[in-house]
């Protein structure tokens, strides 16, 4: 996002005034035009914040279904291994993911795995579990 000079100034105002304000308040600032400025800085601030982070969601990589069964079957197949999960993973043409994502998901879908043993992962993706569950329904689980 970018500010005209107006703006900007806005922004570094708020920037500069926010822990004063804080700490003692907005009436505490001066004279009703700075307190308006500073409310416009800390707006325009929030607005290019909250932009800033829509273009990263909707820039993030979403697993598709047909990765979800894909990695559900190499974990199948091959459990955590590394090695073997990632390189069927890009031998079946799949490169929209890193390494470590695909290594993640992986052990996402051990801890699903009551079989496995394996704990710690709190947050797993639906479509995953949905996956897992479609090849094996009794051995695989959601914790949350």
């Amino acid at each position: 996002m970018t500010f005209t000079t107006l703006e900007q100034e806005a922004v570094d105002f708020y920037e500069t005034h926010a822990s004063y304000v804080s700490a003692f308040g907005l009436l505490n600032l001066g004279d009703r035009e700075d307190r308006r400025f500073f409310n416009k800085g800390k707006k325009l601030l929030n607005a290019a914040i909250e932009s800033t982070l829509r273009a990263v969601r909707l820039s993030e990589q979403k697993w598709l279904p047909e990765e979800y069964d894909f990695i559900a079957s190499t974990y199948l197949k091959h459990g955590t291994d590394r090695k073997a999960g990632l390189s069927e993973f890009r031998a079946a043409g799949f490169t929209r993911h890193t390494d470590d994502a695909v290594t993640f998901i992986l052990y996402s879908a051990a801890c699903l795995d009551k079989q496995s043993g394996l704990k710690g992962f709190k947050d797993y993706a639906n479509g995953l579990l949905n996956a897992l569950k479609a090849l094996d329904t009794d051995r695989f689980a959601g914790n949350r």
